[in-house]
Order: C-alpha cells, then structure tokens, then sequence
C-alpha cells in the first residue's frame, strides 16, 4: 500500500529536491529470473509521480487474482518497484522482494 525513503532515481530542476515517479508491478513466478516469459503478470499500481514516500489508495481487493495450487510451493510473489521515467517512455528498477507463495496465508484463512 505505500512505500518509504525510495531512492531518488530523478534530479530536481532548478534547485528542487531531488525524487522518483514509483510504480510496483506484482508478479508471480521465479524472482531469481523475471521475464515476461516466465512470471504472471498479476497487476500494476498507479504511478505515483514526484514521492519518495508513495501511497497507493484503493489498491486492495480488487487486484487479488487466483493463483494455482500447484504454483504455491514452487513459486514466489514478486513485488518490483519501478521509477517511470520522462513521458511514461521507459523505467528502471528501484528494488524488489520475493515472498514464498507457500508463506503467505490464503485470504479468508485464520
């Protein structure tokens, strides 16, 4: 839902502090290697232009997506946070975390 004390990836014009234009793409697949063959692409937050301390609202229960059983103990929900750059023309990545589907509880579990 939000994220703290990104990386400055752009320099501020004319004197202006220094920021970032963030996105997280979510994926599901191996994090040791992401390409579009072999991670799910499950969503895309909103660019958050200009912060350095993002905050995604209305980003919940909408984007939860089905994952099959058989992906669970194999593979790893990926969460990798882009600077957009100029124009929406390109990004670069910020970080990322790799989470064990089999660690996280299935929604609607105790």
């Amino acid at each position: 839902k939000e994220g703290r004390r990104l990386l400055a990836c752009d320099e501020g014009w004319f004197g202006a502090a220094d920021t970032s234009d963030p996105f997280v793409e979510i994926h599901v697949g191996d994090p040791t290697s992401i390409t579009p063959s072999n991670v799910a692409g499950l969503s895309k937050t909103p660019t958050i232009k200009e912060s350095l301390d993002p905050v995604w609202k209305g980003f919940d229960d909408h984007h939860r997506s089905f994952v099959p059983q058989s992906d669970v103990l194999a593979k790893h929900l990926i969460l990798r946070v882009y600077d957009e750059d100029m124009f929406g023309l390109g990004k670069e990545v910020m970080g990322q975390v790799a989470i064990p589907l089999s660690k996280i509880q299935p929604f609607g579990s105790d």
